[in-house]
């Protein structure tokens, strides 16, 4: 009567053991799921927010530019002024 005490305790143990671990490997897969969800809801928000700031930087760069274009061309004008004014000076 014993030995079938043991062996039921045995056998009751093992189907606890493996429900267990059928618990613990559905828990793991629910979270690998949610983590995956949340790791592309994270993606797509940072998609979503992400074209204001790429649409900015060209405008700002072109600003920049057309700035740098007009001092430019305000340097060159000066610079052919002082020429003028030196060799003037120097007849």
């Amino acid at each position: 009567m014993a030995a079938r005490c043991d062996l039921l305790f045995i056998a009751i143990s093992a189907h606890a053991a493996e429900k267990r671990n059928a618990t613990t490997e559905r828990a793991n897969e629910i979270f690998k799921w949610i983590t995956r969800d949340c790791r592309r809801a994270d993606c797509l928000v940072f998609l979503k927010l992400t074209p204001p700031f790429s649409a900015r930087t060209p405008k700002t760069i072109s600003s920049a530019i057309s700035k740098a274009t007009a001092a430019k061309a305000e340097a060159e004008r000066q610079l052919g002024s002082g020429r003028k004014l030196a060799r003037l000076e120097q007849e």
